[in-house]
C-alpha cells in the first residue's frame, strides 16, 4: 500500500516509474522506486501495530536536469527526503537518490 501510494504522486511527474527495475528500460528519464527496510513493532495482541518503511526513490537522466529535479521534488513534498546524486560513468547517465521514511501506524 506505501508504494501504491508513492507510485501514484510519482505517477502525476509524468516520468515513467517502475519498481526495482525495469525489464526494457524506457528512454530517459525514468524512476525506479524499492522499499529498502521495514521495520515492525509495538506489537499489542500479537500485531505489530507500527511500521517504519525506508523507500528509495531513483530518478535516472542523461543531463543534471533541474526541471525534472524540481517536478519529482514537487510530488515529494509532503515527505522528509534526503538527496544525493552520481554519475554512472559505464551507462552514461545520472542518478538523484531520493529517500524517505514512512511511519504507518495501524488501529
Amino acid at each position: 500500500m506505501v508504494l501504491k501510494n508513492i507510485k501514484q504522486l510519482l505517477d502525476k511527474t509524468e516520468v515513467p516509474v517502475a519498481y526495482d527495475h525495469w525489464d526494457e528500460p524506457p528512454p530517459l528519464p525514468y524512476i525506479l522506486t524499492n522499499v529498502q527496510g521495514e521495520r515492525a513493532y509495538g506489537a499489542d495482541i500479537s500485531k505489530n501495530l507500527i511500521h517504519d518503511f525506508t523507500i528509495n526513490i531513483e530518478l535516472y537522466t542523461d543531463t543534471k536536469d533541474l526541471k525534472i529535479e524540481a517536478i519529482v521534488e514537487t510530488a515529494l513534498a509532503s515527505f522528509s527526503y534526503d538527496k544525493n546524486q552520481s554519475w554512472v560513468d559505464s551507462e552514461q547517465l545520472y542518478v538523484t537518490y531520493y529517500t524517505i521514511e514512512i511511519k504507518i501506524k495501524e488501529k
